[in-house]
């Protein structure tokens, strides 16, 4: 299979699970449709959808001066997918300490700096300005602290939220959230074992990434939702 096809199929992919995402805010699943979390998803999830077809775009039209515009977008759109840490932030703030919680807002910014470097110097590149530094190590480097900040993030919220574990029915969802983060984690290694194997170009390495992130999100976001709906709960009664 050539590259222009797979390229093509993980299009294909991203534009499903940009539907998936749609419905599910649309039968409000993620909540009511005002929320702050909705409103969140939603956005994250045409950041993802936009990013995968500016990163199909740049690469078909690699040889262009359309390719610029669609670099610049994609770079736009890299940066707008940030809201997914936000997410994490909205779900946690009220029922994590202060000093957690600007950690957890902090820890990104590693990860925001490599991608942001990779998105750089791929501009460069198709301005035909050489910068010395190899895009496909600087996409592995992004790419692996995006893997460690996701994990790093569930797994203290994760032991953050094991004190409320004698809440009724807590149990099964702290066990029900560190299973999907265990999920979550073997997706992107498997995911970056196909695209280390087959030696992906950087665009379509980015398309592959957004296919593993959006499972991550939603697996991730209906979790933390529903602890963060227990445990809120749980706080107001306790403060009535």
């Amino acid at each position: 299979m050539d590259v222009e096809m797979i390229n093509i199929l993980l299009l294909g992919t991203n534009i499903g699970f940009w539907c998936i995402g749609i419905l599910f805010y649309i039968i409000q699943l993620t909540g009511p449709l005002t929320s702050l979390v909705s409103i969140l998803y939603l956005f994250t999830i045409f950041a993802f959808g936009l990013c995968a077809l500016f990163n199909y775009l740049v690469e078909v039209n690699i040889d262009n001066s359309s390719a610029i515009i669609f670099q610049i977008c994609t770079f736009i759109f890299s940066n707008l997918s940030a809201s997914y840490f936000a997410i994490l932030v909205v779900n946690t703030y009220k029922v994590i300490e202060r000093r957690w919680l600007y950690f957890l807002c902090a820890l990104p910014l590693p990860m925001a700096i490599a991608v942001n470097l990779w998105c750089l110097v791929d501009t460069l590149n198709i301005f035909k300005i050489e910068t010395g530094m190899k895009i496909y190590a600087l996409s592995m480097v992004g790419d692996v602290l995006v893997i460690f900040t996701e994990f790093t993030i569930n797994f203290i919220c994760y032991i953050k939220f094991h004190k409320y574990k004698y809440i009724p029915g807590f149990k099964s969802l702290l066990t029900q959230y560190l299973s999907g983060m265990i999920f979550s984690l073997l997706i992107d290694v498997a995911v970056r074992i196909i695209i280390y194997y087959l030696q992906l170009n950087p665009h379509t390495f980015a398309q592959l990434s957004i296919a593993s992130a959006y499972i991550n999100l939603n697996i991730e976001f209906f979790l933390l939702n529903r602890i963060r709906i227990v445990l809120m709960s749980h706080i107001i009664i306790n403060n009535s």
